[in-house]
């Protein structure tokens, strides 16, 4: 038992890691950072929020940003079982709590698919964007304020249950490949 679990944190080890930022052009957002917070994805944060509870100056791995899959299936940590990502009932785009693989009524996993951009305003470059539907006729990915006391935005995906107001549409995520595999222990 104890080999399999060491294999499944080994397989989300092993696969390569993104980080993400907004696309958006035009908008104040375009570029933004996106970092795990809160068990969902903010944008004006210095780093996300992390936790390791072994040695911190010899076990723990060292914290590289906020890391996921290509294909927003799951946060790139080392913590054994991982952290899926899934998009919340409300659209809020968020992930697991770590050991935990309950998911909250309504809530999606899977929808993201990737687009690609190009545009002669943006010049000769094509991006390779994320994005999301539910698969009912509902789709597309928005920043909306938070109600901390940051000045940030808290990434949603359109679904049924939307209702957040003030938002900005944004075109998709662009992903940037990280050289660590790995981005912390577990995000909080």
């Amino acid at each position: 038992m104890h080999f399999l679990a060491y294999l499944a944190a080994a397989t989300l080890v092993s696969a390569e890691a993104f980080s993400i930022s907004v696309f958006a052009p035009n908008t104040d957002v375009d570029g933004a950072i996106l970092h795990a917070y809160d068990h969902g994805f903010a944008t004006q944060l210095e780093g996300p929020a992390t936790y390791c509870p072994l040695k911190p100056e010899t076990d723990c791995p060292k914290v590289a940003g906020t890391l996921v899959s290509m294909n927003m299936e799951y946060m790139a940590v080392q913590v054994p079982g991982g952290q899926e990502i899934y998009v919340g009932a409300d659209g809020q785009v968020q992930y697991m709590t770590a050991h935990s693989h309950a998911l909250p009524p309504g809530a999606i996993v899977g929808g993201w698919f990737h687009k690609g951009i190009e545009s002669a305003c943006l010049g000769p470059l094509a991006h390779d964007l994320a994005d999301f539907t539910d698969g009912k006729g509902n789709g597309g990915l928005v920043l909306c304020p938070v109600d901390w006391t940051i000045k940030g935005s808290t990434l949603y995906a359109k679904t049924k249950g939307f209702k957040e107001k003030g938002c900005t549409d944004i075109l998709g995520l662009q992903m940037t490949l990280s050289n660590s595999s790995v981005g912390c222990w577990q995000y909080n």
